[in-house]
């Protein structure tokens, strides 16, 4: 527990900073060639999956975080922005942890995902746009 908690602190750390830097909109957030956020929500989702407590693992959540906090600066309620953070981001998770099951599942051909993977960002600013729709 302490070498993940290790591992999601680094990585949370490293996240903070291209958070910080990124647009005000959600493109980042679902980035599928970006290695460190790759990194991140798969130890994180294999970390919840094995039963472990993300909260006592992880110290900060600079994704969501700063999700909440552009949303409040373009004048969504915070409570509302809060919900709308956790909702993009369990879209994010889904697609970039979960997409072999999902193209299964859908029955959506693997070879289009490269394609579907340059969609991602337009539909996680949609869902920025739109918190709560």
């Amino acid at each position: 527990d302490a070498l993940v908690a290790a591992v999601l602190d680094d990585l949370a750390e490293r996240l903070a900073a291209r958070v910080a830097a990124a647009p005000d909109g959600a493109g980042w957030l679902v980035d599928p060639d970006d290695e460190v956020l790759d990194r991140f929500w798969r130890i994180l989702a294999r970390t919840i999956l094995d039963g472990g407590d993300p909260a006592a693992l992880q110290r900060h959540h600079p994704v969501v975080a700063g999700l909440v906090e552009r949303m409040v600066r373009r004048g969504v309620a915070e409570d509302r922005a809060r919900l709308a953070a956790a909702q993009i981001t369990a879209f994010a998770l889904g697609w970039l942890v979960f997409e072999p099951f999902l193209e299964a599942a859908a029955g959506l051909d693997p070879a289009g995902r490269a394609g579907r993977r340059r969609t991602l960002p337009a539909a996680a600013q949609r869902l920025v746009d739109a918190p709560g729709a």
